[in-house]
């Protein structure tokens, strides 16, 4: 971690580190899209999935933000790995 001492030349910079990103147009579509079952996010970096499913899992109560990995892919372990999570 990092700190950065805000003067004329860094301010602006300190206020893009602590300041929330807002997603309200996408938040609110995939909310939308929630009510309806499974959301599926996929883009490519600096698109802020990251960001969208931090503030999804802030606005859905009982959520889960669980990524997946390579290992993921079979099935069987898939669920396994779920169902540990619900105990």
């Amino acid at each position: 971690m990092f700190s950065v001492e805000p003067n004329a030349r860094t301010s602006h910079i300190v206020d893009l580190l602590v300041a929330p990103v807002e997603r309200v147009g996408i938040l609110a579509r995939a909310l939308s899209h929630l009510r309806h079952g499974i959301v599926v996010i996929s883009a490519t970096a600096g698109y802020g999935k990251t960001t969208l499913l931090h503030l999804l899992t802030q606005e859905v109560p009982n959520s889960l933000w669980l990524p997946l990995t390579l290992a993921d892919r079979d099935v069987v372990f898939l669920q396994e790995r779920l169902g540990d999570l619900r105990e």
